[in-house]
């Protein structure tokens, strides 16, 4: 894995249409479709490999799987403790995990993210403002499972804000996080709907990878 995030560069930003000029993502490693992985899939590298395990089922929780998803996001929260300058960022930015499809009181919601939030806060040895700020109705399927991605449209349907968590003063900078940059339509989605109760403040994405067909050529 790179020591440190890159940003989404213009061409980059083909292979995520949703994505416009205006948005500014940063990711950590380069994921592969199953598809390319001549069936590798997780062992195809080391990315794929701490994608699997964070996306493990909550099926498996009582099972030694588990330790696996666990770890994965111990160093994802790790790494991102580093990524960033916290010591300068805390005071004046907001963490928000995007959520997970299913509703956050199905008992199979999956929470990663906001275990990796609560992760960097650990490693980083200092309080960030982590906020849950947005839910989704359990609509859809999540889009790594479902046999064709949600429209945009759908998406920004199946969220909503936590009006009750949100702070009395405007973030400068809201950090969005998520673990795999696709289309990019959860992060347009997400940061739509923030913007409507944060209009002035810099919405950031923090991706654990961004996904990458190796038969798309990069112009950067």
């Amino acid at each position: 894995m790179n020591e440190r995030l890159s940003q989404l560069s213009a061409s980059q930003r083909e292979q995520h249409f949703h994505l416009t000029p205006q948005h500014r993502c940063y990711y950590w490693g380069e994921y592969t479709p199953w598809a390319f992985t001549f069936g590798k899939n997780a062992e195809f590298s080391e990315t794929n490999g701490l994608i699997a395990n964070l996306k493990l089922s909550l099926d498996l929780r009582d099972t030694q799987d588990w330790e696996r998803k666990l770890h994965a996001i111990d160093t994802i929260g790790r790494a991102f403790s580093r990524f960033w300058r916290w010591s300068e960022l805390a005071e004046k930015c907001m963490l928000v995990p995007i959520p997970a499809s299913r509703r956050r009181d199905d008992p199979l919601y999956d929470s990663r993210m906001e275990l990796i939030l609560e992760s960097i806060q650990e490693h980083a040895g200092r309080s960030l403002n982590c906020v849950n700020l947005l839910e989704s109705d359990g609509s859809l399927e999540a889009s790594h499972i479902a046999e064709k991605r949600p429209k945009i449209a759908a998406l920004e349907q199946s969220l909503s804000i936590n009006s009750g968590l949100l702070p009395t003063v405007s973030p400068q900078l809201i950090y969005l996080f998520d673990d795999v940059l696709t289309t990019g339509a959860h992060f347009s989605a997400c940061s739509k709907h923030i913007q409507t109760v944060y209009p002035e403040s810099k919405i950031v994405g923090n991706f654990v990878a961004r996904s990458k067909r190796p038969d798309v050529c990069e112009r950067s």
